[in-house]
């Protein structure tokens, strides 16, 4: 099995778009939004022998699902950073499906998990 699923593949790749369009719709946007493209640019691909899952970056390095990446750009909520801020990306304890197959992300430090059961 490889390390990293490549998010190139057509089999991702059309996942992604999916992902991305029906965020837009699901806030009634325009397909050809210019949002889009920087939503396209924010993609995080994980994956295991349990599947693979697609999450979006923000500023601050979280990752959310495309609906919840594309209202913090909306709503202004992102903290613009010249520099993006350093250290591992960080997963809501919430956020179960990608827990599981980020999981090797996550033994090597690469993503922390942060919970966020709080804040609900």
């Amino acid at each position: 099995m490889p390390d990293r699923i490549d998010k190139d593949h057509p089999a991702i790749q059309k996942e992604i778009h999916a992902q991305v369009d029906g965020a837009l719709r699901s806030r009634a946007l325009d397909a050809e939004a210019p949002i889009r493209g920087d939503l396209l640019k924010r993609v995080r691909v994980f994956g295991s022998y349990r599947g693979a899952v697609i999450r979006f970056c923000d500023d601050n390095r979280r990752l959310f699902a495309a609906e919840i990446c594309l209202d913090h750009l909306l709503n202004g909520t992102e903290i613009s950073h010249p520099n993006s801020p350093a250290g591992p990306m960080q997963l809501s304890m919430t956020d179960k499906e990608a827990l599981f197959v980020a999981s090797e992300e996550i033994g090597r430090g690469e993503v922390v998990v942060v919970d966020d059961r709080l804040a609900r």
